[in-house]
Parts: C-alpha cells; structure tokens; sequence
C-alpha cells in the first residue's frame, strides 16, 4: 500500500518523469547562463569603473517590511539601491544600442518600486563587448600554473592573485549579440532605475549547447509472419 506521500493530489499515482528531462535541461542550462553572467558581472573590474553590484561602494540597502513573500533568501545579501551593473536577456541589438530586459528583482524583490525591465544601452567606440569563452585544457593548466607560481612567490602580507576563471574574454561586435542571449551591462553610474544609459563593458555569456535529445525506445522484434515450412 502506497504511503499518502507517495500519490499525487486527488489519489492518482505521480506521472513518470521521463518525458519531463529535455525541458529540466533546458531549464537548468538557462539557470547557468544566468548564473554565470550575474556572478561573472559581480567579480568584474573594469578600468575607472565600480563594476560590483555587491559591493558596498556607498550603497544602503533597502528596508523591506517582513513576511513579504517575494522577498530574497533573508539569509542572502539585502536588496540593493544602486549598481552600476544590470544582467538580464538581450532583445535586439544594433551597432550603436543594446535592448535588453533586466532583472530586478536583486535590487527590487516585491515590485513596488516599478523598476523598468526593457532597458536601453547606448554602444560607442568606447564599449568594450566580449564574449566568455571556455578555455582550452591547456590555456587552463597554464593559467593554474601561473597561479600556483605567483601565489607561491608572494611576499607575506600581500593578498594572493585570483584564481584563474574556467573562461577567457573574446572581443566581439554588437551585432554579434543574438536576442535571448544571457548579457551583463555595465555603466560608468548608477543604473538600476535608468531605462536608458550609456554602456562601458557588454559581456555576453557563453553559448549553450543544446541538450541531446531522447531517444525512442527501440521496438520491439516483430515474430515472423511467414507459415512454416512443411
């Protein structure tokens, strides 16, 4: 006799979840490219610019009345006021802009603030757009060696050198920027409540493969049809 937990609302045994793998795939790939982009993003620095969304550099954070439903993970960073960095999904991309829609919800968990998501980043020749790139075995075991040597040569009271990242920046053009791809916008000032500003740095995330697809069982033998021979 099946335990209460183990059947499914309304007494009617749980559906396999076979069928159900392409789309968790999908799902946990776009979680990754979000993931990467937002984390990469946070750790970035670009020259002359606080590119920190965590960072303190000035910023309170938000007071939020308690028992909110939307609020973030209490045990997680407080919402933020400002940051010059927004990460979200590109919409459509031209040689002198960037659309895309913004996630919010770091810096405004239950919507009150009505902060825009279609935002618009303004491309000149001074925007440096990279893409991530994995890097080969080989430019990572470089990387790990010149790390493991200049932390080994450090003097005592000066903080190690990052570790190498699994990804290299690669130059690219705005146009190379395809709608549904992971980016993160970086300004020279607050932008979590501009619709449109000025962009410093794109960097777009790395492509994802596609997951493969399930495969059809294969069917069964079939008996032989033809009447014995006499």
């Amino acid at each position: 006799m099946p335990s209460p937990a183990a059947r499914a609302p309304g007494g009617m045994p749980p559906k396999k979840a076979a069928s159900a793998v392409g789309g968790k795939a999908l799902i946990g790939l776009a979680c990754l490219a979000v993931g990467l982009v937002v984390g990469y993003g946070a750790g970035r620095v670009s020259p002359g610019t606080p590119t920190n969304p965590l960072a303190p550099n000035g910023q309170q954070p938000v007071t939020q009345a308690p028992g909110d439903p939307l609020a973030l993970n209490p045990n997680g960073p407080p919402p933020l006021e400002s940051s010059t960095s927004l990460s979200g999904t590109a919409v459509a991309a031209t040689a002198s802009r960037l659309t895309f829609d913004a996630e919010t919800r770091p810096f405004d968990p239950s919507g009150q603030k009505g902060l825009p998501v279609r935002r618009t980043a303004n491309i000149s020749s001074s925007t440096v757009i990279v893409r991530l790139v994995e890097k080969t075995p080989q430019e990572l075991s470089a990387d790990q060696q010149a790390f493991a040597e200049a932390s080994a040569a450090g003097s005592e009271g000066t903080p190690p050198p990052p570790p190498p990242s699994g990804y290299k920046e690669v130059p690219i053009s705005a146009t190379d920027i395809s709608a549904g791809e992971m980016v993160t916008v970086m300004a020279a000032n607050d932008i979590v409540s501009a619709e449109t500003f000025d962009a410093v740095q794109i960097v777009v995330a790395p492509k994802l493969a596609a997951p493969p697809a399930a495969q059809a069982p294969s069917p069964a033998p079939q008996p032989d049809s033809a009447p014995p021979a006499p």
